[in-house]
């Protein structure tokens, strides 16, 4: 019967009845083995994020060299947010090691440290911001020991909240500046000639806000045919791409007939192969009687009687 239980949820269920009659009370045993764990958790996190930065920036020089810019800015936006995590998290974790040395400090103390306030408020606000579950254990001792008003403090205001941790952790965007940095050492590293479009922001424009959305300039005319040729340049102006420059053609020429010639007409002369014009040939001199051959016929009988 008792290995049927569900413990887990047992145990689950006491600690909710006993913190909704006040009975739950502060326990340094939970808190420093789940702050070791916080510390372990936010290291693998940290290395899953690591190994999928390198695919994303594989992907994205090749979006690059493709000419995709617009979604090789929409991608590395989700790089820099997995380089923000991971360094908030390296922040996160070392604040855990350094509470783990201090519980018995913690325990012994009845008010919350002055140098440890920071350190407490971070992990709390971070507590429900973060895929390490563990946390939200640590945050619920630390509201335990130091009381509601303690936690709420520290899940509402940012004054003892770590800044960096604040900045890295927080949903807004990042700025247009660091994206255009983030792609231009991308193309670097993977030596690919690419210069960044025009965004229509100034240079403090683009430190304090973020990048504009798309207007499908890097999107092709016709890219599943690649027939651009077949679009007038107007309707490619409207949708923002440049056409291909177009190569003149030579004009089509009708087939000319042949001219006929009458038939009395004298035969068009050939030009002489060597390039120079062909002497005209006069009349040809008469040759006389040709002497009779062995097969000729014999000689006219005439001829003897006038010589006679």
């Amino acid at each position: 019967l008792a290995a049927g239980l569900d413990w887990a949820g047992l145990i689950d269920r006491s600690g909710a009845m006993l913190r909704s009659l006040g009975l739950e009370r502060f326990n340094a045993n939970k808190l420093k083995p789940h702050l070791k764990m916080s510390e372990q958790r936010f290291s693998i996190v940290n290395s899953k994020k690591t190994n999928e930065i390198k695919v994303q920036k594989r992907e994205i020089a090749e979006m690059l060299r493709t000419g995709k810019e617009e979604k090789a800015r929409i991608r590395v936006e989700h790089m820099i947010r997995c380089d923000f995590t991971i360094e908030a998290y390296e922040l996160l974790g070392l604040l855990c090691e350094l509470v783990h040395e201090r519980v018995a400090l913690i325990a012994n103390e009845k008010e919350c440290p002055a140098d440890m306030k920071e350190a407490m408020c971070t992990l709390v606000w971070a507590s429900h911001r973060t895929e390490v579950p563990e946390l939200k254990e640590v945050a619920k001792q630390l509201e335990l020991k130091y009381g509601k008003e303690f936690a709420d403090e520290a899940k509402t205001s940012t004054e003892f909240v770590n800044a960096r941790v604040f900045h890295k952790l927080s949903i807004a965007p990042p700025s247009a500046k660091i994206v255009v940095n983030y792609l231009t050492e991308i193309a670097k590293e993977f030596n690919i000639e690419w210069t960044p479009a025009e965004v229509g922001l100034d240079e403090q424009a683009m430190a304090t806000q973020s990048m504009p959305g798309p207007t499908g300039f890097s999107v092709q005319v016709a890219p599943g045919s690649n027939l651009t040729q077949a679009y007038e340049a107007p309707v490619a102006e409207i949708i923002g791409v440049q056409p291909p420059p177009v190569v003149p053609q030579p004009p089509l020429v009708p087939p000319v007939a042949p001219r006929q010639l009458p038939d009395d007409a004298p035969a068009p002369e050939k030009a002489p192969r060597g390039g120079g014009p062909e002497p005209r040939a006069g009349p040809a001199p008469d040759p006389g009687p040709s002497p009779p051959g062995p097969g000729g016929p014999p000689p006219d009988d005439d001829d003897d009687d006038d010589d006679d």
